[in-house]
């Protein structure tokens, strides 16, 4: 049970809150992701990071989570960054399966000549 010290909030629910809806205002937003200047991790990098971390990189662990929770605003803003660096891991994949398939059909074009 909460007492009225443990939060400096207008709202303070010690339960479940059932919504229709819940409108969060950001004051960032991830779009940046695909722009010029974002640096997007190798693959590789990004396959160490969770080896050693067990989580995505700029996700928060989970005791960072249990002790200190979430703004559910900045969880989105992290998941939605996630969501398009994922689509750009996709497209650069999809590109280098392209790349490949040509490059095999020039190898079995070569080989019938």
């Amino acid at each position: 049970m909460f007492s009225s010290g443990d939060f400096d909030h207008w709202l303070s629910v010690d339960g479940i809150i059932f919504a229709r809806e819940m409108k969060i205002t950001a004051v960032n937003w991830a779009n940046y992701v695909f722009g010029p200047e974002y640096y997007l991790l190798p693959l590789r990098r990004v396959e160490q990071f969770i080896a050693e971390h067990s989580r995505l990189p700029d996700v928060p662990s989970e005791t960072e989570v249990k002790e200190h929770g979430i703004a559910v605003g900045e969880m989105q803003q992290i998941l939605m960054r996630k969501i398009e660096e994922l689509t750009l891991y996709v497209i650069e994949l999809s590109k280098s399966n392209h790349d490949l398939k040509s490059e095999l059909e020039e190898v079995k074009q070569g080989l019938k000549r």
